[in-house]
């Protein structure tokens, strides 16, 4: 239980680093326009 706790927790940080590198690498229309989108929502 613990040890798939913290593979979990270890998979999630690594796929959150790698979105982050992604997203700084390449500023992606798709994501721009999610953005947007939560912007408009928002106001």
């Amino acid at each position: 239980m613990k040890l798939s706790r913290k593979v979990t927790v270890t998979i999630a940080v690594g796929i959150g680093l790698m979105l982050n590198s992604v997203e700084v690498a390449s500023a992606s229309p798709l994501h721009r326009l999610e953005r947007y989108k939560r912007d408009k929502t928002r106001t």
